[in-house]
């Protein structure tokens, strides 16, 4: 598939329906939202996800583990659109994953040290997102 440095391309098949059906799984979740979200809202996250990562398998495993993980733990669809970011951040800078979050925790306790509690919990959040499927795979 071509790359898709273009945006144009995401509204063309393969990409516009890949992008799609990954809305329609976010709508389908469910998920409370304290800010109201519309479709297009999905569409735009998923789409900036997919420009991104430049790759439908790289963003399907990124999105699914994060919309999984907001229906285990009753997340809003704004936390799933700011973990997405967040996930995109750390995927385009190649960063290794234990350091990025380490130093995102640092900035976050050092910014809001009033929120300790928030900022572990969103710290732990991540750490795990992605450990069901190593575990999986490890077996």
């Amino acid at each position: 598939m071509p790359p898709l440095a273009d945006p144009i391309l995401l509204t063309n098949a393969p990409y516009k329906d890949f992008i799609e059906h990954l809305a329609v799984r976010w709508v389908v979740a469910e998920l409370p939202a304290p800010i109201s979200y519309l479709y297009g809202d999905y569409v735009m996250a998923i789409g900036a996800l997919l420009e991104d990562t430049q790759c439908m398998e790289q963003t399907q495993l990124i999105f699914m583990s994060t919309l999984n993980q907001a229906m285990a733990l009753g997340k809003s669809s704004k936390w799933l659109d700011d973990e997405l970011c967040f996930e995109s951040v750390l995927y385009t800078t190649r960063s290794d994953r234990a350091t990025f979050l380490r130093c995102s925790l640092e900035r976050a306790l050092a910014l809001i040290p009033d929120k300790v509690d928030v900022c572990l919990d969103r710290y732990n959040e991540r750490l795990v997102r992605f450990a069901p499927l190593l575990t999986d795979h490890d077996e």
